[in-house]
């Protein structure tokens, strides 16, 4: 896959994803996971992987859609955590917003490769690809 394909892709979902939650609304199947318990049983290992240590961490949650991982590393015991979630989807950004009026959430134009400048100790890509 070309790098414009990829990029194609992401914009593809992003606006498949904000449809989604408009016509669903915010819940695990518009985004689209099978279940909320498959949501949940995915972010809860995530959780317990990067988040093992005491040391302060960059996350980055690239496709963050509503912002859930960052309410779990709100969670974690470590709270060292610099999180910032990145998507391409206004929709999906503004629900994240309104719940985490303090975290950092930034909209990304696959297009303008940005994403190619983000650094982070830990990437998360964990909704992205739950869409055929």
């Amino acid at each position: 896959m070309s790098l414009r394909d990829f990029e194609a892709s992401l914009i593809a979902l992003s606006k498949d994803y904000d449809a989604r939650l408009q016509r669903r609304g915010e819940t695990a199947i518009a985004v689209p996971w099978r279940s909320e318990d498959d949501f949940e049983a995915c972010f809860a290992s995530l959780r317990s992987t990067m988040i093992a240590d005491e040391l302060r961490v960059a996350l980055l949650d690239f496709g963050c859609g509503t912002g859930d991982l960052y309410r779990l590393a709100l969670r974690a015991k470590n709270p060292a955590i610099d999180y910032v979630g990145v998507d391409a989807g206004e929709r999906a950004l503004g629900f994240a917003r309104a719940k985490f009026p303090g975290g950092a959430f930034r909209r990304l134009d696959p297009s303008e490769r940005e994403w190619g400048q983000l650094e982070a100790d830990y990437c998360v890509v964990a909704s992205l690809f739950t869409s055929k």
